[in-house]
């Protein structure tokens, strides 16, 4: 989920695995902090690589300890007995190809190789292991479930390193993600969704939580869309996007959206990108210098210590999508507060990162609940008071 980090202001944290608490709680996996990424296959950093796996990839990568995430000491690399790699010429080998460009041959092992929207890579073995996974209701399952045991991830350009995070939960439309799998052995509704909290670790509240499945009391504010038939990403139908309320004020229509809690920042193309320059350059506040990430920045008369001091600074963003409803995206959610407080626009140009398409990141979802209904094909969205834990809090909107 960003590939989140801290910015000074507005906290942003991944969301815990340990804490998947409304239908599936991830209980004997170690403490471990996971991005939700709309990609499909999982990872987890692996401590001993094997030396069958070993031979299978030194030919072409070192594996050195640099290599490897950074976790602090109190978490422990995954480690497990009953792991199991997996051939490139098994099915599931096979389905994690579906979404990579990596080719093996048969005699060897399930080499994958994953870039996310973000520029950041894992690279590793696909392998399988036994997991104890806990319901709602406190009965236990142990499904065996393939994951990417990772032995090399980096993260470059704008979206920053992975320093807080160990991991990846994939949750994509592949068959290998963890949802995908889940449901085909007969566990859960091919259904999820997460709330990512604005103030995590804030009078020791959480980063927020997920679901998987069905038996989830959904806010009576959430907002029901149709999802596009886009096979790779969890994408919005075509919607007109609006700067305020009014009419006037029209950034672009036709205009598709791919969420992705697994990137921190909110993408849109030229020429929308101008025009929601141009909307919001109009503001009464001074120009500042940028931090280094964020090029385009405000300030007061004095600094800006809370995000909801620029609520009525600048207007919300509105997806008016084909079916009447509408979707908002308020200033906090697009705005950051940097260390010097000055107020910096967290929505940047598709083509920095090479994008050709517009995407909702992690700093728009801030307590918003969304939900992914694969089996209705619609998504779900609702602006909540907070993401603390279920039920979900008091509806804003």
């Amino acid at each position: 989920m960003e590939r989140m980090q801290k910015q000074k202001g507005q906290v942003m944290q991944p969301v815990t695995m340990a804490v998947l608490i409304a239908v599936v709680i991830l209980s004997e996996l170690p403490s471990f902090s996971a991005l939700i990424n709309s990609s499909s296959l999982s990872a987890i950093p692996e401590k001993p690589v094997s030396r069958l796996a070993a031979d299978t990839m030194d030919k072409t990568y070192k594996l050195l300890p640099s290599n490897f995430v950074k976790i602090p000491e109190r978490y422990p690399w995954y480690e497990s007995q009953s792991i199991r790699y997996i051939r490139c010429d098994e099915p599931l080998c096979i389905d994690v190809h579906e979404s990579t460009t990596h080719k093996c041959k048969n005699t060897e092992l399930c080499y994958y190789e994953i870039s996310y929207h973000d520029e950041a890579t894992s690279k590793g073995l696909l392998v399988t292991d036994t997991f104890a996974l806990h319901l709602k209701g406190g009965s236990p399952i142990s499904p065996t479930l393939a994951i990417g045991s990772s032995t090399y991830y980096s993260s470059k350009g704008r979206l920053n390193s992975q320093s807080t995070t160990h991991g990846m939960l994939g949750l994509g439309k592949g068959k290998i993600s963890i949802l995908s799998q889940l449901h085909k052995q007969g566990n859960f509704a091919n259904i999820f969704g997460h709330c990512l909290s604005s103030n995590p670790g804030v009078s020791g509240g959480v980063s927020g939580f997920m679901f998987i499945g069905k038996d989830f009391d959904y806010p009576r504010c959430l907002t029901w869309v149709p999802m596009s038939s886009d096979v790779s990403h969890y994408s919005l139908t075509t919607a007109e996007v609006i700067y305020g309320d009014h009419e006037q004020s029209l950034l672009g229509r036709n205009q598709a959206f791919v969420l992705d809690s697994g990137t921190t920042d909110t993408y849109f193309l030229d020429p929308m990108y101008q025009e929601l320059l141009t909307k919001v350059t109009k503001t009464t506040l001074q120009k500042a210098p940028g931090d280094g990430k964020h090029p385009i920045c405000w300030k007061d008369t004095r600094p800006f210590t809370s995000i909801l001091d620029l609520k009525n600074r600048f207007s919300s963003i509105y997806l008016r999508l084909q079916n009447g409803k509408a979707l908002e995206i308020p200033a906090e959610n697009y705005l950051i507060i940097t260390e010097a407080g000055y107020a910096c626009l967290g929505i940047f140009n598709s083509g920095d990162i090479e994008l050709s398409f517009n995407l909702i990141g992690a700093i728009s979802m801030q307590n918003v609940t969304i939900v992914y209904d694969n089996e209705r094909q619609q998504i779900g969205w609702a602006r909540v008071a907070g993401c603390s834990q279920p039920p979900v809090g008091i509806c804003t909107s």
